[in-house]
């Protein structure tokens, strides 16, 4: 691992085609998502990133270029025509709890981080051969590993180029309650040290966009009542494709979590009761987890006995609805307005819920 930490550390620029794929519990179809990252490193990292970036990619049917210039962030949703630019204080809500393009970083390539450490923290590890990533044959090493209680195994495999010493694939597998898990991100078309323009990591609004600022000190407020609810796409945990103009007619009531929040999950008991209490009065109640630090969100409701359905990897929903704290309360109209907006927890949110969703059924009859 010493001649991998060696070559990660002579570069300087780089640049590369990323596909990730993954398989997490309870789902039947895989997620993928392709990717072009163009990376300057930097002398010291930043709030764990070590490099000035550029990540052009599709999200959910949406184009997105992510910017990192070592000071602030921008993203550009190039669908929608919108360019969100965030100060200094900013960077960790577009790279780093931003789930999705942190997926299709490679940590050694991008920011020098040592092989080493994983070697040091493996309970096993195993030369598997030679193999071929990505055009490229490799070495290919495994490190064994335990991770947190509820992961009974965990394994990741680095297929090393014999070329370079360079990363070409890199594999997590796991056992999550009984289920194989598998996330893979595949290097390709590695460019080593090539000549990069600074204009490429440039922070600044695209021509004819709409701009929005973000600051962590001062976010961006929640989306206006009677706004537009931007729509989107999402897979849930049990497997299937969700999209909220699927929803039109109903009254949609949408809870930003994640399973680390202490707030969330003081308010996910009262949610579900108010699930239970309107299901059948023609409220949808769904989940949106987003910036998630864990393997199964969607198992982790269900071991506390939540059954309305939460939508995963809503990362990009959650920037659209300028979520910045969490939990975050959105309510959306039979005709896809926003109907309410809100940010925190109240000890009274069951209650709370339940006068705003009848007052909204009563007026809209």
């Amino acid at each position: 691992m010493e001649r991998v930490d060696s070559a990660s550390a002579a570069l300087g620029t780089l640049a590369y085609d990323a596909r990730y794929t993954q398989m997490p519990p309870g789902r039947n179809r895989t997620i993928r998502y392709a990717a072009r990252v163009q990376a300057h490193r930097m002398p010291e990292a930043v709030d764990n990133i070590g490099a000035r970036l550029r990540i052009d990619m599709a999200i959910d049917g949406t184009s997105y270029t992510y910017v990192f210039d070592g000071a602030s962030t921008a993203r550009h949703n190039h669908t929608q025509s919108v360019s969100m630019i965030g100060d200094s204080a900013s960077r960790a809500f577009m790279f780093i709890s931003g789930g999705v393009p942190r997926n299709v970083l490679s940590a050694t390539l991008v920011s020098g981080a040592p092989m080493a450490g994983i070697v040091d923290v493996a309970i096993a590890s195993d030369y598997m051969g030679h193999v071929t990533a990505a055009g490229e044959r490799c070495v290919r090493v495994r490190f064994r590993y335990r991770d947190d209680e509820a992961t009974t195994s965990n394994t990741r495999i680095y297929d090393i180029g014999l070329r370079d010493f360079l990363p070409r694939r890199e594999i997590e597998e796991y056992v999550f309650d009984g289920r194989r898990c598998r996330n893979e991100l595949l290097v390709r078309n590695l460019q080593v040290n090539p000549p990069l323009a600074d204009t490429l990591f440039a922070v600044r609004p695209m021509p004819q966009y709409r701009v929005e600022y973000y600051s962590a000190e001062t976010p961006a407020p929640l989306l206006a009542v009677g706004s537009a609810a931007p729509d989107w796409q999402l897979v849930s945990g049990d497997g299937a494709t969700h999209a909220l103009h699927e929803y039109r007619g109903r009254i949609v009531l949408m809870d930003f979590w994640y399973s680390t929040c202490g707030p969330c999950l003081k308010a996910m008991p009262q949610v579900e009761q108010t699930h239970r209490r309107f299901q059948e009065s023609g409220v949808v109640v769904l989940g949106i987890n987003a910036s998630e630090p864990g393997n199964d969100p969607a198992g982790f409701q269900r071991r506390r006995g939540i059954t309305y359905p939460t939508m995963l990897h809503g990362d990009s929903v959650a920037a659209d609805y300028h979520v910045a704290g969490y939990p975050v309360f959105y309510i959306i109209g039979r005709d896809g307005t926003v109907l309410y907006a809100e940010s925190g927890y109240r000890d009274d949110l069951a209650e709370h819920l339940a006068d705003l969703l009848n007052g909204i059924r009563h007026d809209s009859k």
